[in-house]
This record gives structure tokens, sequence and C-alpha cells, in this order.
């Protein structure tokens, strides 16, 4: 609001001084502290942004978002004249002698609050999104789009509280996973939410690679070393996302090599922090790309990478439990309350950065191709998810988990609408906690999904799916009444309730996920 978008908040000041000139209770305001009350309050607005009409309508919720932001700001400037926020709220809330609408100084109150809510938006985007998500890198899954860096998962109470609550208000609100705004693609989130499950070894490693990447640093004439500390964290945590599931020439290191430079530079930028848009230093940006070269160039014998050594032997079981995520995040999706996006280029691991690393080109004739093969193998899906898993690099796991789900949705739309029930189920005995499952239901006609949580740990770190005897004694318990007898549509296997028990060691026998369909 003082750089990007002072001119929209110049104006926004203009109209209340306006508006104060014929209040004799504000008339005294000056415009500075007019300004300040303007910025102040947007700064601390609890949303984007309200919704007043241009008819003055006011809704209960809008009203206490306004009420909400004035109180934080003047929570949060003692040392101000507290009566400008007064005011502020009460041009914001439509509220004067006449708020019938038919008067003149009504009409320019309603014209100001609708141009203040065309900002909050922005200063919003600008500030959390284009910014801070750029600034606070001590988890970079979390800083998405929708999200925020506070927030550390939910657990399996609260998810399912959540599923109840969208079903039961909004039953056809989009389910979207990767978007063209997303910071990083689904897959790279549901990879980097594996270090969620290893923070010592985490720690133990960045550590390693701090110290084998010292050297590499360039120290400018200012004194600044580049990268900082909290740029060279987050280029980790972002080579540990999009790393390639194999990667086996030279054009294909340079070319990961380009996109990371160019996410490194975006990310600097939008930071604020050492440079911005407004202020370039091409110094700097010449040592970060140089550092970066230098940390992704192979080694010789004489004189080795020790950083990438120990990066590609680190990265491997976080690349499959990783893909497990991504599996579990798929299903999840095409079966909660709500209506499942996908965004294109995702059909199989789409391992991309914010913009426009993912708008680049996609292979759609692998993918036509990949889909060719998962029609010809349906008729001994068994055998195929074992295919599958062994080439869990080639993506046509998630391919087909996709296809298998929506062919399912569009086969039985009853189970998916707003009227159907959604119900929590639970799993008992050991392994239980790593059990996510709920129910959809019409009438007699049930579908399950079941996926697991925190594989990794799980599994113990060992690098295989977690399948059949993983998941020990586990068992899923069913509501009273429910069917009894199941197949799974992603394997073809057909499962029998043990008195209203199903042993996740059967369900979760051939692949990592399972959709179960009522026979």
């Amino acid at each position: 609001m003082h750089t990007s978008l002072s001119s929209e908040v110049a104006v926004l000041t203009h109209m209340l001084e306006d508006l104060s000139s014929t209040d004799r209770r504000a008339r005294d305001f000056t415009r500075s502290l007019l300004r300040n009350s303007i910025r102040e309050t947007i700064a601390c607005f609890p949303v984007y942004r309200t919704y007043i009409d241009a008819r003055g309508t006011v809704s209960e919720a809008d009203r206490g978002y306004i009420q909400e932001a004035i109180a934080r700001a003047k929570r949060r400037n003692q040392n101000t004249n507290l009566a400008v926020y007064d005011f502020l709220r009460s041009v914001l809330l439509l509220e004067g002698p006449d708020n019938d609408g038919g008067g003149e100084h009504y009409r320019k109150r309603l014209l100001f609050t609708l141009k203040f809510q065309q900002l909050s938006g922005p200063v919003m985007a600008k500030g959390l999104e284009d910014t801070a998500c750029y600034v606070y890198n001590r988890f970079a899954s979390v800083n998405e789009v929708g999200g925020s860096p506070a927030d550390f998962g939910i657990g399996l109470d609260q998810f399912h509280h959540g599923n109840i609550e969208r079903l039961r208000d909004w039953p056809y609100s989009m389910l979207g996973t990767s978007t063209h705004d997303s910071k990083r693609s689904e897959d790279v989130r549901a990879r980097l939410n594996v270090l969620s499950e290893m923070p010592k070894q985490w720690s133990e490693q960045v550590i390693r690679w701090r110290r084998a990447n010292r050297s590499k640093k360039r120290t400018l004439s200012d004194g600044r070393v580049v990268p900082d500390a909290n740029e060279e964290y987050l280029l980790y945590q972002t080579l540990v996302g999009v790393w390639p599931f194999e990667m086996d020439s030279d054009a294909e290191r340079e070319e990961l090599a380009k996109r990371i430079k160019e996410y490194m530079i975006k990310a600097v930028h939008e930071a604020k922090v050492n440079v911005s848009w407004l202020n370039q230093n091409p110094e700097y940006v010449d040592s970060l790309t140089q550092f970066i070269d230098q940390v992704l160039r192979h080694g010789t014998a004489k004189r080795p990478n020790h950083f990438l050594q120990q990066f590609e032997s680190f990265i491997g079981s976080i690349k499959l439990f990783g893909a497990i995520n991504s599996l579990a995040q798929v299903l999840i999706k095409g079966t909660a309350p709500g209506v499942p996006d996908f965004y294109r280029g995702c059909e199989l691991w789409d391992l991309s950065l914010v913009d426009p690393d993912n708008r680049r080109p996609v292979d759609y004739d692998t993918r036509q191709r990949y889909l060719a093969e998962l029609l010809k193998g349906e008729a001994d899906p068994q055998a195929l998810c074992k295919d599958m898993l062994e080439h869990l690099a080639d993506g046509r796991a998630k391919m087909w988990t996709t296809m298998q789900v929506l062919r399912f949705r569009r086969e039985h739309p009853e189970l998916f609408s707003g009227g159907c029930d959604y119900i929590p189920l639970f799993a008992q005995n050991a392994t239980h906690e790593h059990v996510i499952a709920f129910a959809r239901q019409c009438d007699r006609n049930m579908a399950i999904t079941v996926a697991p949580r925190f594989a990794c740990s799980l599994m113990k770190g060992e690098p295989r799916p977690p399948l059949g005897d993983a998941w020990s004694d586990a068992e899923i318990m069913l509501p009273p009444g429910s069917p009894q007898q199941f197949e799974n549509i992603l394997t073809g296997e057909s499962l029998q309730a043990r008195e209203g028990r199903l042993l996740c060691r059967e369900v979760l026998r051939s692949f990592p996920v399972a959709l179960l369909s009522s026979v």
C-alpha cells in the first residue's frame, strides 16, 4: 500500500477526505490520518474482501468482517486518534442520516465502500501470496494460495468435520489441488509433505548441505552473502519438490537448472528482502544463479560435488512416498464432498512451480499413449496395478486412479450429489492412525475411500509402497447395517467384510489406495 498500490490508496483517501469535510465530527481529520486509517484497516482485514453490492446491501458476515478489521486496527494504533476508525467504519457500513439511499452523501459513501473492497483483495494477494509466502520458508508446502505459512495440517476429526460441513453448505464447491496460480503443484506439495514426517533427518541433511555448499557462496561489496540463509533453505526445499523421478541426460539436467534459476530469481524478487521488482540488483541475481549452477554441476573424480551425492542419496525414498501422498490426494479429491478440478498436465506426475513454470507445454502424445495402454490393461487390473507400481516413475498410477475415480463418479452420480451421505470411518488396532477412510452412501449403495496417511512413517522410511502385511491387523469399522460385499474399483478385487470390519491388509493388498463399491 506504500508502494505498488499507493495510487489506489490515494484515490480512496481523496474520497474519504471529501466525505469527512461534510461531517462536523470528522472534518478536522487530516489527510494523513485518513490515509493511515485506510491502510491500517485493510492490513487488518480478516478476508480478501467484502461483497457489499451497488444497492448497498450489507450482509451480516460482511458487517462482522468490517467491525473485526476496525477493532484490530484500533488495537494496533493506540497512539492515534481512534475516532477516525469509528468514522471509517460508519462509512463502510453505510451508516448515516440518509442511509435510505436517496441522498448525494449516501451515494458517495457507497462509491467509497465499493472501491475500498476492490482494493482489499489485491492488497491481501500482494502482501500474503506475493510477499509473505516467499519470506516465511520454514515449510514451503504450506505457503500456498488459500493457505497460510502458520498452518501445519489438521487431524482426522477436523478433516471429517470439514467434509461434513462442505456437504451440508457447499456440496458443489470446487476441490482444486493445482491451478494456474499455485505456488507449487499438487505433486510438489505432496512430496514436500513427506519432510514433515522426518524433521530430525531433514534438519541434519540441510546442515550437511549448507556445509558442503558454503564455498560456493559469494560476498558482495556491501557485505551481503548470496544467497542468504533463508533463500538457501528455500532452494533446498524446492529441489526436493521438483527433482525428476528419472533424469538420464545432460539436457534434462540443464533444463532443470534453468527452471530452478528462473524460479529462484522470481522468489527473491517477490520476497522483497534483498531485491525487488522495483529495485533491481543484477549483481545479486548473477551471484544467485552462479550459486545454483555450482550446486547442480556434476563433480569429477578429483573434485566431487558432495552436495549432489548426498542429495541424490536422500531423495530416493522421498520421491516414492511423495507419489503415495499424491495418489491419496487424487482419490480423496475425487470422492470427497465437492467437485474435483484437474489442472491440465496433472494427469501424470506434475512437478511444477509457480508460473511461468506451470505454463509449460503438456506432452499430450505421451498421455494419449498411456491412456490407450491403461484401457487395454484394464482386462486384468491386478496385473496392471503390479506393473504400474514397478514403474511408478512414469505416472500411469496417477492417471489410472484419476481415470477410475472419474468413471465411477459418472456411473454413480447419486453417491456424489448434495443429497447423499458422508460417513467418517475409523480404523483400529496397530497402524490405525495411518488410515484415512470415509463412505459416500445413497440408499443401499455405498462407496468407501481408503488412503494411507504418513506412509513414510508407517514404512519406517523403507522405500516400498505400504501394501498388504505392512498394515498389520488394522481394520476399518463399518456402520451398522452397511453392505458386506465390495469390489475394489482400482484393482478389480472382491472383498468381504467380517462382522462389519474390513481388514486394511486386504483392502490395500495390491495398490496403495482403494475405492470400494458395494456389491
